[in-house]
């Protein structure tokens, strides 16, 4: 911890007001002692004002912690002390308060110039017009001069003469910036009396003519804004980062609102929102931030805030990894394979296992293999046993890890008995699982259990799309059942325009009824052939011709229709005559 070597003359390390004071005051008692200050001030009453400001500062009060480490720093009515005023700087930098945040930098640099750098910056980022010469200094050291134009500006702006004369000369030498003498020239001119050390430059730009600069950006704030972040987080400057979380959300940084909503979940820094941090997170995760749609994940899922809801914490985990978190996906993994919140699914543990085994899990590709090896070798002893019963029980182990294969077996089993009873809606399911895992030869049973009606209600619109699907993947059989309901549909057709024939004849329409036999016989139909020629032999709603009539028995008895001794054909020759 930074703070590790900063004690005060008691030894006391301790960054936390509450470590030294029992009860913190309240902020009307904090209102009202500030105000006792301020008279006991102008009264000239030092002792007393003293002493509320220590008081106030080890109750926590920023403004008083800022006030007495001045007081401490400068021995004025005390002894001077820098280690003390370090302490209460440090105290009430951590508050957020910029001015403390820059004099903690400038006395740190004699214990800690890293952190010193950290707080300086930071004060300047928080405006601290004090902070911005030193602030400029720093970048210059470090050698990012133009972070230092940008730093030296803002302490110009506020009428700094020795930031003034630099950025005269940074114009006029180029240093972070273009040459520009006229920009150079714009900053002399603003001191009304040069000090002595800027006199050359002053006489070196006589004559030419002044042009006011442009505005000066930083081009690398945001990443000014991050590297300070992760120090503040690195440190456990938790005011700080939070503070440095919500500038970067406010210019549009979603993985920092992803940060800055996870600080006020858990109050670290700030005042617990959970209201306000979900807001934010569910922005976030909107604008494509990995980390917000991780954090929401979790709570959805670990009951922190609320009831579990597995289904929404697997669709913000889902959306992580496809964003590049890969770690989403094997948690999906793990939810499915143990049934955590949901019914244990392990094919589909298998899926997110291997995706994430794909962006370069190893825990992942492991936790895959031993699933895959597990149930393979499950399913191939299933094959090799002869015995019924005994390859049900390993299809179904096998099928529980999520085989497709075994599925499609188990579904055979449940259809037709094999080691267990017959149960064609558990087949059905089991042939819809396995066509959803990839297997084309489940995909056409599934299309064969809609078109007969197994375990499911009929449906040829899906059967024939499921069968046309299977075949164009390569399965053979999908296009013998094509073939089989299409004749069973043939057959069908022709059925009913022969029975609509034979109804015709008997309400005497023989000519609308011949339309509907030709028909028929068209499809083939032994039956309305055949009784097509007895129309033409007895000469019914058409010229007799025997011999047309005869062709056409012999046509119907070549496709296997026969009438013993022509019973069928005395029948017809009735039905026509009691038309008559």
């Amino acid at each position: 911890m930074i703070y590790s070597k900063i004690c005060d003359s008691n030894g006391d390390c301790s960054a936390s007001p509450s470590a030294e004071v029992a009860a913190a005051l309240s902020e009307q008692e904090i209102s009202a002692r500030l105000f006792s200050i301020q008279e006991n001030m102008k009264s000239k009453r030092y002792d007393k004002a003293l002493e509320e400001y220590r008081t106030l500062a080890d109750a926590g009060c920023a403004e008083a912690e800022k006030e007495y480490a001045a007081i401490l720093e400068k021995g004025q009515l005390v002894p001077k002390s820098l280690d003390l005023a370090m302490k209460y700087f440090y105290r009430a930098a951590l508050k957020n308060d910029a001015y403390s945040a820059y004099r903690y930098s400038r006395l740190a640099q004699r214990t800690n110039r890293d952190i010193s750098s950290f707080w300086l910056i930071y004060s300047a980022v928080l405006g601290c017009a004090a902070a911005y010469p030193d602030a400029a200094e720093e970048f210059s050291r470090q050698g990012y001069e133009e972070d230092a134009l940008y730093f030296t500006r803002l302490a110009a702006s506020c009428d700094d003469t020795d930031s003034i004369v630099s950025l005269a000369k940074r114009y006029y030498e180029g240093i972070g910036t273009e040459v520009s003498y006229e920009y150079a020239k714009w900053y002399m001119d603003k001191l009304k009396f040069p000090p002595i050390y800027a006199l050359r430059l002053a006489y070196k730009l006589k004559g030419t003519t002044a042009k006011e600069p442009p505005e000066i950006t930083l081009k690398g704030y945001d990443g000014l804004l991050r590297k300070l972040a992760a120090k503040a987080r690195e440190c456990s400057f938790e005011g700080a980062y939070f503070k440095l979380s919500k500038m970067l959300a406010a210019r549009g940084d979603t993985d920092a609102a992803a940060t800055l909503a996870e600080l006020l979940l858990d109050g670290r820094g700030c005042k617990q929102n959970i209201t306000e941090a979900l807001k934010l997170l569910t922005k976030a995760a909107a604008m494509g931030s990995i980390r917000a749609s991780l954090i929401l994940g979790d709570l959805y899922f670990d009951e922190r805030l609320f009831s579990r809801d597995t289904p929404t914490a697997i669709a913000h985990y889902k959306r992580a990894g496809e964003l590049g978190a890969y770690q989403a996906y094997e948690l999906i993994g793990d939810i499915y394979y143990t049934g955590s919140g949901l019914t244990s699914d392990v094919a589909r543990a298998v899926e997110f296992y291997d995706l994430a085994a794909a962006a370069g899990s190893t825990s992942a590709k492991e936790s895959s293999r031993k699933i895959k090896k597990e149930r393979m070798d499950l399913f191939e002893m299933a094959l090799a046993s002869k015995n019924a019963e005994d390859a049900f029980r390993l299809y179904s182990l096998s099928s529980s890890l999520g085989l497709a294969e075994a599925k499609l077996k188990l579904a055979e089993c449940f259809e037709y008995g094999l080691g267990t009873e017959i149960n064609k809606r558990a087949a059905f399911l089991l042939y819809e699982k396995s066509a959803k895992l990839g297997n084309i030869t489940a995909l056409t049973s599934l299309g064969r259990c809609y078109a007969y009606g197994i375990g499911t209600n009929r449906d040829f619109s899906l059967s024939r799309k499921l069968l046309c699907k299977a075949e164009g993947l390569g399965d053979e059989r999908a296009s013998q059942i094509i073939t089989e309901l299409m004749e069973r549909k043939k057959r069908k057709i022709s059925s009913a325009h022969l029975s609509a024939g034979i109804r015709l004849i008997y309400q005497g329409k023989i000519q609308i009824a011949k339309r509907h036999l030709e028909a028929s016989s068209y499809l083939e139909n032994p039956k309305a052939i055949y009784t097509l020629g007895c129309l033409y032999e007895f000469g019914a709603g058409v010229p007799c011709d025997k011999q047309r009539a005869y062709a056409m028995y012999e046509r119907a008895f070549s496709l296997l229709f026969r009438d013993p001794r022509s019973v069928y054909k005395l029948a017809i020759l009735r039905l026509i005559k009691s038309t008559k």
